[in-house]
């Protein structure tokens, strides 16, 4: 039961990144292996804050990297 909480809240977060709604980190963090998630406003001092995940980056942004 978990764990189909979890996909769904995971859904979720990626149906909000792919609309553009928040900003997810480039790397998942080394200690849990998931990724961290942001909000528009707060993407620059999350940036400065934990350099480590590679910065955040909207959908847009990482589906260009790809190509």
């Amino acid at each position: 039961m978990d764990n189909y909480f979890f996909n769904v809240i995971e859904d979720t977060l990626i149906g909000l990144w792919k609309d553009g709604k928040i900003f997810r980190s480039v790397n998942p963090k080394t200690d849990s292996g998931q990724y961290c998630w942001v909000s528009p406003k707060q993407r620059h001092e999350a940036d400065k804050n934990d350099p480590t995940l590679g910065g955040f980056v909207s959908y847009e942004e990482f589906q260009s990297q790809l190509n």
